[in-house]
C-alpha cells in the first residue's frame, strides 16, 4: 500500500517521520515548500512530491497512485475539506491529525460516499483523540447503555508547537463545544470549572473547552450528552471566559496577524529533554439513566510524542490490511487496547 504523509514539514510532523523511521517505515512525504520537503527527504531517505491543495487536477494528479494519505497539514479547518474531497475522488483512505468537532462531524457526513469508493477516513488520529477515544470505548464496554460523559485532560510540563497555537488563535473565538440530547452545541469556553483527579497521577482545576470526543465518543459509544475539561488555573479560566466577551476583537485579522508574529517568535515546541519530562493524563466518566457510573483515568507521554507514536501505529495497522471502509473513530474500529499498545499507557 503505497502512502503519502502530507503537510509534514512542521513540528509534529519531523516527529512523525523519526517514529516512522524508528518502526522502518518509509512514506512518500509533501508538502508546499519544496525547500522545508526536500531537507526532510534528504535527512530520511525519502521520496518526496511538492503540491498544494488549491489546484484540484495537479493535487488528482500527485493522488492518482497513493492508498493512503495522512494529513497533517493544519489549521484543518482550512485544509481538512480539499484533501479529504481529493482522497474520494482518487479512492484514497484517509487519516488527518485533527481535534476539531466540526471536522469529525463532516467526515461522519462522508460516510456514505467513502462506503461507495471503498475508502476510510478517520480523522484525529493523534493525541486528540485517540487516548481519549480509547477510553471513552473502554468505559462503553463496562456501561454499554451510558448516555452521559464528562471527559477532561491534563498536561504536566506541557508544551504547544507553532501549528497548535496558529489553531488555537483561530478557534479562540468559536468557544466550546458539548453535545447535548445528541446535537452539538455551543458554549462559552471555560463556562464551567471543576476539579478533577487523574488516577493517583495528577489532580487539577480544570475548565470546559473544546474537545473532539464531543463528536467522536457519540460515534464510537452512542452517546448523546458529552462534555469536555481542559486542566487550567484559576486565573486561566477567567482568562477563558473574558476571550468569549472579547470574542469580536480577536477575530480581526490585525489581532490573528500580532499572535501569529509572537507565536513564530516563539521555539516551535518542547525539545527531546523537556518531552522525556511531559506527561499526558486523561479521565472519564460516564453515566447512565439508572445512575449507574463508571470512571477510569489514562496516563500517556507527552502529547507530541503520542501523536507521532499513534498516528504511525494506525497507518501501519491500515497498510497490514487492518482497516475498514467508511467514517471510523480510532476507538471505534480498534478498541480500547488501541492505546495500550503504545509504549508509555497506563490505564487505571
Amino acid at each position: 500500500m503505497k502512502t503519502l504523509f502530507y503537510g509534514i514539514t512542521g513540528y509534529t510532523g519531523e516527529l512523525i517521520l523519526e517514529e516512522a523511521k524508528r518502526r522502518q517505515f518509509q512514506p512518500i512525504i509533501a508538502g508546499r515548500n519544496e525547500e522545508k520537503v526536500k531537507v526532510l527527504a534528504e535527512r530520511f531517505g525519502l521520496a518526496y512530491r511538492v503540491f498544494d491543495l488549491e489546484d484540484v487536477a495537479v493535487l488528482d494528479g500527485q493522488l492518482s497512485d497513493i492508498d493512503l494519505v495522512l494529513h497533517c497539514a493544519g489549521p484543518f479547518h482550512f485544509t481538512a475539506a480539499p484533501m479529504i474531497a481529493a482522497c474520494l475522488r482518487n479512492y484514497v483512505h484517509y487519516l488527518d491529525l485533527s481535534g476539531r468537532v466540526e471536522g469529525f462531524e463532516e467526515a461522519y457526513r462522508l460516510d456514505e460516499k467513502a462506503v461507495k469508493q471503498q475508502v476510510m477516513l478517520m480523522p484525529g488520529v493523534g493525541f486528540d483523540v485517540v487516548p481519549s477515544d480509547c477510553l471513552v470505548a473502554h468505559l462503553h464496554q463496562q456501561l454499554p447503555d451510558a448516555t452521559y460523559l464528562t471527559l477532561a485532560i491534563a498536561m504536566k510540563n506541557g508544551g504547544v508547537s507553532h501549528g497548535t497555537a496558529l489553531s488555537t488563535v483561530e478557534n479562540l473565538p468559536n468557544g466550546a463545544t458539548v453535545r447535548r440530547n445528541g446535537k452539538v452545541i455551543r458554549v462559552p469556553l471555560g463556562e464551567k470549572t471543576r476539579t478533577f483527579k487523574f488516577g493517583n497521577w495528577y489532580e487539577s482545576l480544570c475548565a470546559t473547552a473544546p474537545w473532539g470526543d464531543v463528536s467522536t465518543a457519540y460515534h464510537t459509544a452512542n452517546i448523546p450528552n458529552v462534555e469536555a475539561y481542559l486542566a487550567t488555573t484559576a486565573q486561566g479560566a477567567k482568562m477563558m471566559r473574558l476571550t468569549q466577551k472579547l470574542k469580536w476583537l480577536l477575530k480581526q485579522s490585525f489581532i490573528k496577524s500580532l499572535a501569529k508574529k509572537i507565536i513564530d517568535n516563539r521555539p516551535p515546541g518542547l525539545n527531546e529533554a523537556e518531552r522525556s519530562k511531559s506527561e499526558s493524563y486523561f479521565y472519564a466518566e460516564v453515566r447512565n439513566e439508572k445512575g449507574e457510573q463508571k470512571s477510569a483515568s489514562l496516563r500517556v507521554d507527552d502529547a507530541y510524542e503520542n501523536t507521532a507514536q499513534v498516528a504511525v501505529h494506525i497507518v501501519k495497522k491500515i497498510v497490514s490490511g487492518n482497516y475498514k471502509i467508511g467514517f471510523q473513530t480510532p476507538g471505534g474500529l480498534y478498541g480500547s487496547g488501541l492505546i495500550l499498545e503504545i509504549e508509555g499507557s497506563i490505564l487505571k
